[in-house]
Formats: structure tokens, sequence, C-alpha cells
């Protein structure tokens, strides 16, 4: 209440190089030599801030009376029109006399700079997207299926997420027992998502999920006394997995990757004299290769 009542009974004045700032020193403490130091400097901290040119001035009271505490009172209206009364205490025990105006005027400087709004924090940069084109080799089991083979990549990065097409081919056998074998040879495309769980720029784990299917073309190598054949089928397969990246260089990325195919449709084998029956399972996979992305 006290410096409201000073506030009231006494104009601030302002210096004409910063109209805009209206200072009052107030009480039996500042000598004239104190008084002319703390105006100068706080007419530069205000300058520096650039508010002295503003069309809502400032007004300033510093009231120092009879004891070691100074008090500054600051009353501005902000540029979006916010009515704002600052109030700050200085310990002048702790400062020398030659040093108070610099104190003084790093204090009212930082109270005139509240006369701007507090920043809005622009929202993020939408996520870049990135590319990737690749080559791996890859290799899978399950129950009497073994196979290998190689895909090529193509990979679209944004953020976190990916989307990736593989398309390869390979063989192996599919089936085999005391009745003969059967070997295949296969064409292959996968589209799988992939969702970064660890690491950054330099590595990462990613889980991947998707589905995987093609032709499959088998050949029956019968054992002695039985007869074989060809034919040509379809199988499509549940892919889930993760995937290990390594940059090693700006455009060049080390892929290791493994996990399980589960199928929607078996490859169904058929011995024709014995009426034997067997299908493809679930099957692992790994597979490691490279990519330039960019």
């Amino acid at each position: 209440m006290a410096l409201v009542a000073m506030l009231t009974l006494t104009p601030a004045l302002a210096s004409a190089a910063c109209p805009s700032v209206q200072l009052d020193f107030r009480g039996d403490q500042w000598t004239d030599a104190l008084r002319a130091d703390t105006a100068a400097e706080v007419e530069l901290e205000a300058q520096r801030a650039e508010l002295c040119e503003r069309d809502k001035p400032a007004t300033v009271l510093l009231l120092w009376q009879g004891s070691e505490t100074l008090g500054i009172a600051v009353d501005l209206t902000r540029d979006d029109g916010t009515e704002l009364q600052l109030r700050r205490k200085v310990d002048t025990a702790q400062l020398p006399v030659d040093g108070l105006p610099l104190v003084v005027s790093a204090v009212v400087g930082d109270m005139l700079r509240e006369s701007r709004p507090p920043a809005v924090p622009a929202p993020p940069p939408p996520a870049a997207e990135r590319f990737g084109v690749g080559v791996r080799g890859t290799g899978a089991y399950g129950g009497s299926f073994v196979r290998g083979g190689a895909d090529l990549l193509a990979r679209v990065f944004i953020g976190r997420f990916a989307v990736q097409v593989a398309v390869g081919g390979g063989g192996g056998r599919a089936f085999a027992s005391d009745v003969g074998s059967v070997d295949v040879r296969m064409l292959s495309v996968a589209l799988t998502a992939l969702v970064r769980m660890f690491g950054g720029e330099r590595w990462r784990l990613s889980a991947e999920a998707g589905a995987v299917g093609g032709p499959w073309w088998l050949t029956a190598t019968p054992a002695p006394g039985y007869t074989g054949g060809s034919a040509v089928t379809w199988a499509v397969a549940a892919r889930a997995g993760l995937e290990a990246a390594l940059r090693i260089s700006t455009l060049l990325e080390l892929l290791v990757s493994g996990g399980a195919d589960f199928p929607f449709r078996n490859v169904v084998v058929t011995d024709g004299a014995q009426r034997v029956t067997t299908a493809v399972g679930i099957a692992g996979w790994l597979a490691l290769g490279v990519t330039f992305t960019w």
C-alpha cells in the first residue's frame, strides 16, 4: 500500500532518450549521484530491450527509504493489452554503493521485458520423408521346409514409421519323407510396416509386421517305387519380426532382421499313391542386407 500511495503522490519522470519508461525515485537514501547513475543504467537497459519507443509507457518506482531494502515497482501494459504490476526487492546491504545502479538496472530490465507476451513455442516441423532401396539375403525354416533366397527392398520413412515393399525369390525343400521329397521354387512379395522402438539416426531397433505371399512351383522327387510330378500353387502368410539397423555412412545402412511367418493358406503336397498330405506351417526367417537411404 505504501508503494501505491507514493506512486500517486509524485509524477514519474521520463528521459528524452527513453520517453516510454517513466522513472521515479523515492526515499531519503538516494543521493544525486546515485540517482543520476541509476537513471542512466535503466535507460540503457530499456534501449537494449528495445522498449523506449513503445506506445504504452511503463512506470518504474524505486523506493529506498531508511532501510537496507530497496523496493522496485513496475506498472506496465503488455503489447497484447494485459496490464501487469510487478514488484521486486533488492538487499543493498550486500552491494557496494557504486554497484547499486548496475544491479537495480538489471532487475528493472528483466521486469520491463515482461511487456512482451511470452513466446508461444512453434509447432514441431512435420516429419521429413526419407527413402531407401536395398538388397538382402534371406533364409527360412519351418518343419521340413527349408529355403534360401534374396529380396529387393524399397521403403519410405515418415518420422518413426516406415512402409516397406520387398520383392524376391528363392528355393529349397518344401517336404521330405520316406516316399520322397518336394523341391520348391518361389516368388514372393512382402508388404510390411516398421515402427522404430529404440535408437535414432545412428542406429535403431524396429518392430515389423505385415503380409507376404506369392506363387510356388513344386517338383516331386519320389522314392523308389513311387511316382512324382510337378504343380503350381501359392501361399500367403502374416509376417512379424524385428529389424536392427546400423548406419555405416551417410547413405548406407546395414540391416539384420528376423521373425516368423504365420500362414493364412498352407502349401499342400499330396502323394497320389499313398495319399500322404502335408502342409508348410509356421516358418522362422532371418535376413541380412544393406540399404541406401536418403
